[in-house]
């Protein structure tokens, strides 16, 4: 067992990182790991797959500054939560999409008829009671957010 484990974050979110250990790994390393991690004041870890997920109070700069305290090291940091660059490509499509059809149609009117015409192709197929039902359920409950978010 190495006495500094080598560690990488693969996801963050406020008060909550998952850290993956570099290289090959082992069940033992693992909860080597997550017992070092127990230590720090305010964290829980849960052992997951070939990863190690940390439940923290403290910002994540307090968290890894103490890292190194406990033997393990940091061998980078993710710069952008997933859902955050999610997030801002589905912005580009909507602008896109609004700029190529000179703001007549954006995202959201997009995936309104995509729901439609899904739900009408399976209502055609005759499959009324599953599939088409809950395109046009999911159509409509689009259809109401957007028109609540216009009325704001």
């Amino acid at each position: 067992m190495p006495d500094r484990i080598p560690m990488r974050i693969a996801h963050a979110l406020p008060g909550r990182t998952r850290l993956v250990p570099l290289g090959q790994t082992d069940a033992e390393v693992l909860r080597s790991c997550a017992a070092r991690l127990e230590e720090l004041d305010g964290v829980t870890v849960a052992i997951r797959g070939n990863s190690l997920i940390l439940t923290h109070r403290d910002p994540w700069a307090e968290i890894s500054a103490a890292l190194d305290h406990v033997g393990l090291t940091l061998a980078c940091h993710a710069t952008r939560v997933p859902i955050a660059t999610m997030a801002a490509a589905v912005g580009r499509l909507d602008a896109r999409i609004s700029a190529a059809s000179a703001g007549r149609m954006d995202l959201t009117n997009a995936a309104f008829l995509g729901l439609m015409a899904g739900g009408i192709v399976q209502l055609v197929r005759g499959n009324l009671a599953g599939p088409a039902a809950t395109l046009f359920s999911q159509a409509l409950t689009l259809a109401l957010l957007h028109t609540k978010a216009q009325e704001r």
